[in-house]
């Protein structure tokens, strides 16, 4: 990974950029992550990245991010920033200030954010990473076990420390029981 960096740097790559909340950037350690970016860092390159975290865990995201650009040496910028979820409404000023932290004791980060309610993704992003776990092949072959559909279920009618699940608040449940009333209605006619 660390070649593909080096030769993406020299093909005039601006940096490294990540989307952790989706598969299979979900499976990257922080560890891993470091180690590349200090690649792109001997290029002046930037750390740019769709954090692992949108939710429950978004402080510790941000802390991831700014811990890569700490000790790979490099900008960082946080993609798309934004509070994810109905319960954590209220929360971005928290969020604002631990960037600001890092900005006031020198470290180089920026973030951008869109300014709508709305959002898109794949069907991937939204299931529980074991879903994907092994590429297309094998989620499909989940998607299609009905056992396996059940426990997908299951796992997103709740929120999860170790996974975004972008799936879970009110509006999105909500919608959810309206899409299954549905399904039953199309079976009945």
């Amino acid at each position: 990974m660390k070649a593909l960096v080096d030769q993406a740097m020299r093909d005039g790559a601006l940096g490294l950029s990540t989307a952790l909340i989706y598969p299979p950037g979900h499976y990257a350690t922080t560890d891993e992550l470091i180690e590349l970016a200090k690649v792109a860092s001997r290029y002046g390159g930037i750390y740019g990245t769709h954090m692992r975290s949108e939710g429950q865990t978004e402080p510790q995201a941000v802390e991831e991010a700014l811990r890569i650009g700490r000790e790979a040496n490099l900008p960082v910028e946080i993609f798309h920033l934004k509070v994810s979820g109905k319960t954590r409404w209220g929360n971005m000023p928290k969020i604002v200030k631990q960037i600001q932290a890092a900005r006031d004791s020198g470290q180089d980060v920026t973030a951008n954010m869109y300014p709508y309610i709305a959002g898109g993704t794949a069907l991937a992003s939204s299931l529980p990473p074991w879903a994907a776990d092994g590429g297309l092949e094998k989620l499909l072959q989940r998607l299609h076990d009905p056992a396996m559909r059940a426990k997908i279920k299951v796992a997103m009618a709740s929120d999860h420390p170790e996974w975004e699940n972008i799936f879970f608040d009110q509006r999105r449940r909500q919608w959810g029981d309206g899409w299954r009333n549905r399904e039953s209605r199309s079976k009945e006619i």
